[in-house]
């Protein structure tokens, strides 16, 4: 996907979607709670109070939500960050201004909803620069490309969120995050949220009609895997 223009019209159609609807949450105003992985036990949690993803549930991840770009970090602190589309390249690294701290590294994210059990309705921010991540990402981009190239209408995964491991000689047990696909679905039930509405991409009420609103706060639970 490096040059779009070469795309069938079909798919270029497809990525110009992509790219304004991922104009949504490219600004982190998306107001989703932010999904991540624990990194000692390998279990997924959101939201400030950090709750436990309940295992086996099924999440739908929001095929317009592709992102990538860089962070930067210093002393526990977010010093900049520059997102784009996935359709679109990211500046180069020589061209990001000079921040500090530990300079500027490649990140990823999308959006996603959980679709099936108690976390039913939870829409999530998955975002990271972790290596583990950026794999799972492209795998997850690379399916869904050969998926609309294929014909098929049925563009949104359904994943489960998932983790393996393996041993570092230097760092001990490494958790790497693995997104799972189950199933295809055609029906986007990812709500784009900005916090400037007025320049928000156009959804149709169709589309509209099958987003599921769930604006009651998730309460939180403790959930531990079975070992």
């Amino acid at each position: 996907m490096n040059n779009v223009n070469n795309l069938p019209a079909s798919i270029q159609n497809m990525v110009t979607g992509l790219a304004q609807s991922a104009a949504a949450i490219t600004d982190g105003g998306s107001g989703d709670a932010y999904l991540k992985m624990d990194k000692n036990t390998g279990i997924f949690m959101y939201g400030a109070e950090e709750t436990e993803v309940e295992e086996g549930s099924k999440w739908a991840v929001n095929p317009y939500s592709f992102i990538h770009g860089f962070i930067a970090w210093g002393d526990g602190s977010k010093l900049g960050e520059v997102m784009t589309p996935a359709v679109q390249p990211v500046p180069l690294r020589s061209e990001l201004p000079d921040v500090g701290g530990d300079g500027w590294n490649e990140q990823v994210g999308m959006q996603m909803r959980c679709v099936s059990g108690e976390d039913e309705g939870t829409q999530v921010l998955y975002k990271g620069s972790a290596l583990g991540l950026k794999k799972a990402y492209q795998g997850l981009l690379v399916e869904v490309i050969n998926q609309i190239k294929s014909g098929n209408a049925d563009m949104v995964p359904v994943v489960v969120l998932e983790s393996d491991s393996y041993k570092h000689k230097k760092y001990g047990r490494i958790y790497t995050p693995q997104l799972r696909i189950v199933e295809w679905s055609g029906e986007l039930t990812v709500k784009l949220e900005t916090d400037k509405p007025e320049e928000a991409p156009e959804i149709s009420e169709e589309t509209k009609a099958q987003v599921a609103k769930t604006d009651e706060p998730q309460p939180r639970r403790q959930r531990r895997r079975t070992v």
